[in-house]
């Protein structure tokens, strides 16, 4: 958006008047900017920052309530899986090592754990 607004600043023709005028037009301007509009952005911006903050924080409480809760559900079921492999002749399923994540990360974990 634009507008203009004429101001007539003195009868006469002044080049020294009409560049002050413009300066001080710009510094109005440019103060206005760094002394009101940003500081207010940058509040805005702190503040919707800690709301998101505060519901990342619920929400991450939530899915560890949720997980804990699962965990106690689960918990009878795991007992008993223990307690059936322990019964097995031999000690039932014994898992000594389990790597999980990509491929090529896991070999160079393997063939430095098995080299050293």
């Amino acid at each position: 958006h634009s507008f203009s607004l004429p101001v007539l600043l003195c009868e006469t023709q002044a080049p020294l008047i009409a560049a002050g005028a413009v300066t001080a037009v710009v510094a109005v301007i440019a103060a206005v900017q760094v002394f009101v509009a940003r500081p207010l952005v940058k509040r805005a911006a702190r503040e919707r920052k800690a709301v998101e903050l505060e519901e990342r924080k619920v929400e991450m409480e939530a899915a560890r309530k949720d997980a804990e809760d699962a965990l106690e559900l689960l918990s009878n079921t795991i007992e008993q899986n223990a307690q059936r492999e322990q019964a097995v002749n031999g000690g039932g399923l014994v898992i000594q090592r389990a790597l999980y994540g990509d491929a090529r990360a896991l070999k160079s974990i393997s063939s430095s754990s098995s080299s050293s």
